[in-house]
């Protein structure tokens, strides 16, 4: 189209990223055409006076010519051609140079540097004396050598939060991850530094010779520091800083009195450490405090926040106000596992109300087991257990805990009334159970049910009479 004189414009908007994309290595030939077409002509060393506006037209058809070459050398650098690399390496070669020279350009050091060592410590020697200067800190990262380590490793602990992350950047491709854990690690030993972004990055890398100095920023850093450390602790979990954490005063974060409140967020991975007491304290008082609804407070979401805390507190204050969440209707797997973990006997009629209500399968599952477990406790009550699965109404679970728990009377009776249940997975459930069991009158009512309606249930029947393993559920 170029060669035929269309206007840029059109060309550029006819020949861009999509239509690239539709290029098939047939296209060869046109695309190292339009290539050419787009080489960046030499300037005149005389230039013929414009006329107003013809400025602006002259830098947007540049721009155009510009996204044009982007998009023909993205498509020749997929084909393998000679012509086609070549085309892609002198590409590459002038966008090295337009940079290059964009950097001496905003060094406007007179003369310039005569050689790439002196631009590194003309660079060192800039960002030093001024940390705001982004794009000579990402200049560094691509031209500097390990001299230039230092300098960036001061400027990850600048106070201002982008050039942190210029300075992060570029040391990772000076030196690699070896180079930014070093660099880390550093600034966290720092007290005078700001330790937001080390933070970030010491949790990102699984730095856990990180936490000691993670832990000191807790106790001394800033608040946006102690936002970060308090993350990176919970993502490298370490259970030595819930004291710590605990003990952060609750404008921790990004705002005051934040609905996303660092310290429980935390504590929700951590657990309650060392220090329960103190944790269960700083979980309830944020409770009272969402219940208040006072402006700002979180609300419900703390509230769950700090209900899913509690629940990972072993104590009967604790265990309590868990049970009471679960019973009024707000069923969350973070607060059902950790009881059912327990396998407190005390906890076996909540565990049955989950399950009732429950519409997720997977909660279902975790009350299940946790009533599998209550029922071996030491301080189990076989004869009150008994009792209390008498209301699980469900056929299917009451068929998997039989032959899980103490036998109690009635077994074999039980299982007899599942197997003729109306529901097909019930009956199945009953089948795998009764194999389980694998004495000869469970055996015997299996065998009678070959004839089920249920294609599962039969299948399950032959599987148990084969001798085949049958998945659990």
């Amino acid at each position: 189209m170029l060669a035929a004189g269309a206007p840029l414009s059109y060309a550029a908007e006819a020949l861009g990223s999509a239509a690239t994309d539709a290029m098939t290595p047939a296209h060869l030939p046109l695309a190292l055409r339009l290539f050419a077409g787009t080489e960046p002509a030499e300037q005149p060393a005389e230039q013929p006076a414009q006329e107003p506006g013809q400025e602006d037209e002259d830098d947007e058809d540049e721009d155009e010519r510009a996204n044009l070459r982007y998009c023909l050398a993205e498509f020749l650098r997929t084909l393998d051609d000679p012509a086609a690399r070549a085309a892609a390496a002198r590409y590459d070669a002038e966008e090295e140079e337009r940079e290059y020279r964009a950097v001496l350009d905003r060094l406007g050091a007179d003369p310039a540097p005569a050689g790439r060592a002196e631009l590194v410590r003309l660079l060192i020697d800039r960002v030093a004396e001024n940390p705001y200067q982004g794009d000579l800190i990402k200049a560094l990262g691509k031209y500097g050598d390990a001299s230039a380590l230092p300098v960036l490793t001061a400027t990850l602990g600048h106070e201002h939060g982008a050039m942190q992350a210029y300075a992060d950047r570029a040391i990772e491709r000076i030196g690699g991850p070896a180079a930014r854990r070093e660099a880390v690690l550093a600034v966290l030993r720092d007290p005078a530094a700001a330790h937001r972004r080390a933070a970030y990055a010491a949790g990102r890398l699984g730095l856990t010779e990180a936490v000691p100095g993670l832990i000191g920023v807790l106790r001394d850093g800033s608040g946006e520091g102690r936002a970060a450390a308090v993350a990176a602790l919970a993502r490298l979990r370490a259970v030595e800083a819930v004291p710590d954490i605990a003990a952060l005063p609750w404008t921790t974060g990004q705002r005051i009195r934040s609905r996303y409140d660092a310290r429980l967020l935390a504590l929700r991975q951590l657990g309650p450490g060392p220090d329960p007491a103190r944790v269960e304290d700083l979980a309830l008082d944020m409770v009272r405090w969402s219940v208040l609804d006072v402006r700002g407070s979180g609300g419900t979401f703390l509230r769950d926040l700090a209900v899913d805390v509690l629940a990972l507190c072993d104590s009967p204050r604790a265990t309590e106000l868990v049970a009471q969440t679960l019973l009024h209707g707000t069923v969350r797997a973070a607060l059902v596992r950790p009881l059912a973990e327990r396998g407190d006997p005390a906890l076996v009629e909540v565990m049955i109300h989950v399950i009732r209500t429950a519409t997720d399968p997977r909660i279902r599952r975790l009350a299940t087991e946790g009533i599998r477990r209550a029922a071996h406790h030491p301080d189990a009550d076989p004869e009150r257990l008994g009792e209390q699965l008498r209301w699980l109404r469900d056929d299917t679970t009451a068929a998997w805990l039989e032959p899980r728990v103490p036998e109690r009377p009635g077994r074999m009776e039980r299982l007899r009334r599942i197997a003729a249940a109306e529901e097909p997975r019930a009956r199945a459930q009953a089948v795998k159970s009764l194999a389980l069991l694998g004495t000869p009158e469970a055996l015997e009512l299996v065998a009678g049910l070959r004839a089920d309606p249920s294609r599962h249930v039969r299948a399950c029947v032959e599987g148990v009479l084969r001798g085949v393993p049958i998945a659990d559920r």
